[in-house]
């Protein structure tokens, strides 16, 4: 029988699950990006950042502040970032071209679009009583040379309350997600997707003198339908995959003195997944090998991924105009994949281990009374797979690194003009030959803040150039183009 592979790259997927600022759920339109190493982010984050060359730890920001609720994606710690009325919302679209090349130099060109808009509206009760809403719009589109074209989009939307009890503020949260894909195949077994799931999260947080302490939990009810038809009816094959997720995280923030804080946060993800098929193809299919109807019904595979991440942050400014910060992290996902009813639409038998390490550090610079800053950063990040098959253990071992400057500098007193650049080098596979890659990303941006402070904008652009460092014809070419904006008011 057949199928379009519906489960594959499940390594890369919780992977962006564990490293994102906050889990990603696993539906359909999360499945097809990440597994395409795309990710969506679903927060406001910070155009003003992405303006500066990426950089995250060198210059202080609102959207990515060393407390519970910004690095630590705590809930409940929402209500002790700030007081009063909020609306923040933001957008990003990138366009990535990829250029793969065969043994005998024919090559596939991929186009990947994501675009992505959100808004949050928040309410904080005098530090005591915390209600929001908030909603965000996905789109993932891809584009083959030699290939299925597919678009998928869908919402994710929710709301959610806190109250405060004594040091301890309590809250909760339920957010629903679906989403549904257009196909374009010549392939009549080509199945498209479409997912629908709901996420029920619950925070704690505690405030001490010099610290603070959160936990959260979430849960995610998730369900992933395929269906692959031909036009003639002929047949009609249906996939139902189950994927309910667990997500564990506990953080905390130490806040030293008024000049070093730190922060530290450990991550656990359970996913226990099955799929079933349902197969239907009338007696004039060509394939089917008998002159009768046939229907038949199977559990394709079942799968438990187990990840674990833990992860430190610390900054510490010396003296009023300098920022030094660092992070770094930890990560393990096992992924096991029993194979059941052999229907090419399904997952094969698996057994993987993948351990990552990540970390980075940097320095931030503050001149002209505040007019002109100025930022530099390095990071490193190492990922090693371990393949266990039948005949033995295959190890695939990787490495990114990459050094980061930007600027902002404030032409008047509301209008600030950002650069930035970051050099990246990439290995695939650190033992083969013809791996290795360079890559060069110049960003640009604009912020307007009015006078009293009521409002914020924000816009980058991005642009990024990845090229093969070896002779002969290219494996791997690479492309990125992409904006992003954001906008805050004080109501």
């Amino acid at each position: 029988m057949r199928g379009a592979a519906l489960c594959s790259g499940l390594a890369a997927a919780i992977g962006g699950i564990l490293l994102a600022a906050g889990a990603a759920s696993p539906q359909a339109i999360d499945w097809l990006a990440e597994t395409a190493d795309v990710e969506f982010i679903r927060e406001s984050g910070s155009a003003r950042l992405d303006a500066m060359g990426g950089l995250r730890l060198a210059i202080p920001d609102e959207g990515a502040e060393l407390n519970l609720s910004d690095y630590g994606s705590n809930l409940s710690g929402v209500l002790w970032d700030s007081d009063g009325r909020r609306w923040e919302t933001w957008g990003r679209s990138s366009t990535r071209v990829d250029d793969f090349h065969d043994a005998q130099g024919r090559r596939n060109r991929v186009r990947r679009e994501i675009f992505e808009v959100g808004g949050e509206i928040t309410w904080r009760g005098a530090g005591n009583r915390l209600l929001g809403l908030d909603y965000v719009l996905n789109q993932f589109d891809t584009t083959q040379e030699r290939g299925d074209d597919s678009k998928i989009r869908g919402p994710l939307w929710g709301g959610f309350v806190g109250q405060r009890i004594g040091r301890f503020v309590l809250s909760g949260a339920f957010r629903v997600q679906s989403d549904n894909q257009d196909l374009v195949s010549d392939n009549v077994f080509a199945i498209r997707h479409e997912g629908g799931g709901q996420r029920y999260s619950g925070s704690l947080a505690y405030r001490g003198e010099a610290f603070d302490v959160g936990l959260d939990a979430e849960r995610q009810v998730n369900a992933i339908d395929g269906i692959s038809r031909d036009e003639a009816r002929f047949h009609t094959d249906r996939l139902l995959w189950r994927r309910p997720v667990a997500v564990y995280t506990g953080s905390a923030v130490w806040r030293i003195s008024e000049s070093v804080r730190g922060g530290a946060k450990l991550r656990a993800v359970r996913v226990d997944g099955r799929q079933e098929v349902t197969v239907s193809w009338s007696d004039r299919m060509p394939q089917n090998p008998s002159r009768e109807n046939y229907r038949d019904r199977g559990g394709t595979f079942d799968e438990e991924v187990r990840g674990l991440e833990a992860a430190s942050r610390w900054e510490m400014r010396p003296f009023e105009t300098l920022t030094i910060g660092a992070e770094g992290e930890i990560g393990r996902v096992e992924t096991s994949i029993y194979e059941g009813y052999n229907y090419k639409g399904s997952r094969r038998e698996q057994d993987t281990r993948t351990r990552s390490f990540r970390a980075g550090a940097g320095a931030g610079y503050e001149m002209f009374e505040g007019r002109l800053r100025i930022g530099i950063e390095g990071h490193l990040q190492r990922e090693d797979l371990e393949e266990r098959f039948v005949e033995g253990i295959e190890e695939t071992a990787s490495r990114t690194a990459d050094l980061r400057v930007g600027l902002e500098w404030f032409a008047t007193d509301r209008i600030a003009i950002r650069g930035g650049y970051m050099r990246t080098s990439w290995d695939a596979d650190l033992d083969a030959p013809r791996t290795l890659g360079f890559g060069n990303t110049g960003t640009f941006g604009l912020g307007f803040v009015p006078a009293g402070g009521l409002v914020q904008l924000d816009a980058a652009v991005r642009y990024h150039d990845f090229q093969p460092d070896y002779e002969g014809s290219p494996r791997f070419e690479r492309s990125v183009f992409g904006v992003s904006f954001g906008a805050r008011f004080l109501l």
